[in-house]
């Protein structure tokens, strides 16, 4: 099954903001046996996150928002998509509920404001959030699965650690390893890479980054990942993978010093 991943702010774009959750959320559903294709991130703004949406959409199976989902102006994940599905808005009794207790310990009135981020897309399941103050939102339709996270890493890790069994997809394990090859050019890996992967009948992916300068000091990071039904088989994939690279690859060196 296919996964994007949708960030929204301002904030990214300016670059005021690294964009964390991206790769925190591409890996977790990785984990869950998800292949991400696509990532976007997208202003607030609620032609542009309907845009996305349907980007989204159409690509995979899983659509998970991150961003825009707090008590401000811009702030509006839920109502873009909401309109984007043609779906009514309403309110989330035990999010309510939780915010005006919330804000009352805090002496403060629960304003429309602070309401606002009880109201959810008809349909759809609020997912508490243990560490701050919006929740996030689980909704299915048109036979995909979509997920909006608030913003904030902390908060949406969270929320989506608490779901994470429930989407995961059943009987599909992974496992990863990277190794660190010193003196070696990434061009030097490129053929061994392909006849590997060719050999092992793509049941391994294998990605080369490179850490140094190619004709300066070369090193690189060799990441193999692989899938299947039991992660020791994933991971027995991996090693005689990383054998496969490191015999051929110090053949090489040999016949180099013929």
């Amino acid at each position: 099954m296919r996964a994007c991943i949708i960030s929204i702010g301002n904030e990214l774009l300016r670059g005021k903001t690294v964009n964390t959750n991206a790769s925190e959320f591409g890996m977790k559903l990785t984990l869950c046996g998800y292949d991400v294709v696509r990532g976007l991130t997208v202003m607030d703004d609620s032609d542009e996150i309907a845009w996305a949406l349907e980007v989204g959409m159409e690509s995979a199976d899983l659509v998970l928002t991150t961003g825009g989902l707090g008590p401000t102006f811009d702030d509006m994940t839920v109502e873009s998509v909401s309109k984007a599905l043609g779906l009514s808005l309403t309110a989330d009794p035990v999010t309510s509920e939780r915010l005006r207790k919330r804000y009352a310990k805090l002496g403060l009135e629960p304003t429309p404001e602070r309401l606002k981020m009880a109201m959810i897309p008809e349909g759809s399941r609020a997912l508490q959030n243990p560490v701050g103050a919006a929740p996030g939102v689980f909704l299915k339709v048109h036979n995909k699965m979509i997920i909006i996270l608030p913003g904030v890493p902390e908060e949406a890790n969270a929320i989506l650690d608490s779901i994470m069994d429930e989407i995961r997809i059943r009987g599909v394990e992974y496992y990863s390893e990277s190794r660190y090859l010193k003196g070696v050019m990434e061009s030097s890996l490129v053929r061994i890479v392909n006849t590997v992967m060719k050999e092992m009948d793509s049941k391994v992916y294998i990605k080369s980054h490179p850490r140094h300068s190619e004709t300066g000091n070369p090193a690189v990071e060799l990441e193999i990942l692989a899938r299947s039904d039991t992660k020791q088989h994933a991971m027995d994939l991996v090693k005689s993978a990383f054998s496969m690279v490191l015999e051929q690859l110090n053949e090489g060196k040999n016949k180099g010093q013929e």
